[in-house]
């Protein structure tokens, strides 16, 4: 049989028999360690939706990264094609035409042939020529070009430039 405490300071002494009490009892664990093979599979499943969301992320500003080249690179072979005719003579600029050759990303007919360029030279007046140039980028999934993609005009004047 226990012993209770008595005497002054009983609440005290109550306390402190009850705690020892306690501190003695065999507690049963109620923490398990590590994880089960529900948890883990469950995480898995979860880090393989976040990894292929982000795969899936990637290609799609891979894909936007490509096409914003090609469409700069566009833009640069016809500005190019244009200063090259501004700089040839006002008499010779029709032997300028050229009607979807296709040419590499540095404007020649040789490599990789992404883009398809036309050069179009019509007489406005006798002293103004037009030149038009369009580029056509290569689409990539289905191989076929996409007509009129970049298409820039300029005006030559016999009185601007060589005779």
């Amino acid at each position: 049989m226990l012993k209770l405490p008595q005497g002054k300071y009983s609440l005290y002494m109550w306390q402190n028999f009850m705690d020892s009490i306690l501190q003695e009892t065999p507690r049963k664990k109620t923490t398990r360690d590590g994880l089960g093979l529900i948890e883990v599979m469950i995480s898995l499943t979860i880090f393989a939706a976040s990894i292929t969301g982000m795969c899936g992320l990637a290609l799609i500003c891979r894909d936007s990264s490509d096409r914003a080249r090609d469409h700069y690179i566009a833009v640069n072979l016809a500005k190019n094609r244009l200063e090259r005719a501004k700089s040839l003579g006002f008499g010779q600029l029709s032997t300028f035409a050229e009607n979807m050759v296709l040419v590499n990303s540095q404007g020649r007919p040789s490599g990789i042939l992404d883009f398809r360029r036309t050069t179009i030279v019509s007489n406005v007046t006798a002293s103004l020529t037009e030149v038009r140039v369009t580029v056509e980028i290569r689409n990539r999934e289905t191989w076929s070009y996409v007509p009129g993609v970049e298409d820039i005009r300029s005006y030559v004047s016999s009185l601007s430039g060589g005779s």
